[in-house]
């Protein structure tokens, strides 16, 4: 079972809520937004941890049935991926020893996994009513992506106390409280893994569409071909996630690896 981050107690002999999300798709980030919100859920990877490397022919929804409601958190698979390389390589015990193009095509880690995972839970959530919300349209729009989160979870705050989470959590806020280790209440969820080593910090670059500045051409053309043959995009559109869509506008660049892939 994937490491379960916890956000205040629960009666035991209740399911409680919880928000999944593929590895370095911004769970850390939800992590403090929604402790600041006192809002108590759990934060799951639901099998797709990186320690755990599982191959993508591993994944299921089976942990749903532990949960009252479920939120599935999204971002971008090839940013995701990227920061999953470097989380191994600058805080993991399990460092990865290849490269970034072996990486993102290895069936435990790379960008397959991500996308079949997204699929899978946005397509069992649309049919039991669940969520799914974006850490591109929490960057766009935090104030409005946590009103939408509270609501799903039967939760009310007033606007005033989200928007001073929202407004007080950006990543630059976010990375400087880590930097001076202000986020101990977290374990090591947050916080650098080697002191006075800033790489080694749990907060990286927090962008959108960083990707780009780390993958070569080779590398950018196979992972467009995964989601445009997955039809990543089209089949999250039934999701009202204006910034995450607008990622498919990129433009294409036709792979020369083959094009055999998640259907």
């Amino acid at each position: 079972m994937g490491l379960v981050k916890r956000l205040g107690d629960r009666a035991h002999n209740r399911r409680p809520p919880v928000v999944v999300s593929f590895p370095k798709s911004g769970r850390s980030w939800y992590l403090v937004l929604l402790s600041e919100l006192s809002l108590k859920v759990r934060l799951d990877h639901a099998g797709s941890d990186l320690g755990l490397a599982k191959s993508l022919e591993e994944l299921d929804t089976s942990t749903a049935s532990n949960y009252s409601k479920i939120a599935l958190l999204v971002r971008d698979p090839r940013d995701a991926v990227v920061s999953g390389y470097y989380h191994l390589r600058d805080r993991s015990g399990r460092a990865y020893s290849g490269s970034m193009s072996e990486f993102i095509r290895d069936p435990r880690f790379g960008i397959e996994k991500a996308v079949r995972f997204n699929l899978m839970w946005s397509e069992f959530l649309a049919s039991n009513s669940g969520l799914c919300i974006s850490y591109e349209d929490t960057h766009a729009d935090a104030f409005g992506t946590l009103r939408k989160i509270l609501s799903f979870f039967g939760e009310s705050r007033t606007d005033d106390q989200i928007r001073r989470v929202a407004d007080r959590n950006s990543f630059s806020d976010m990375r400087g409280r880590e930097e001076r280790g202000e986020y101990s209440q977290f374990g090591k969820a947050l916080g650098a893994t080697r002191a006075g080593d800033a790489s080694s910090l749990k907060l990286r670059k927090g962008q959108v569409a960083g990707y780009q500045d780390d993958l070569n051409e080779d590398d950018l053309a196979y992972c467009s071909s995964i989601l445009q043959t997955s039809r990543y995009f089209a089949r999250l559109s039934k999701w009202q996630m204006p910034h995450h869509q607008a990622l498919q506008s990129s433009p294409p660049v036709t792979s020369r690896e083959s094009e055999d892939r998640l259907r």
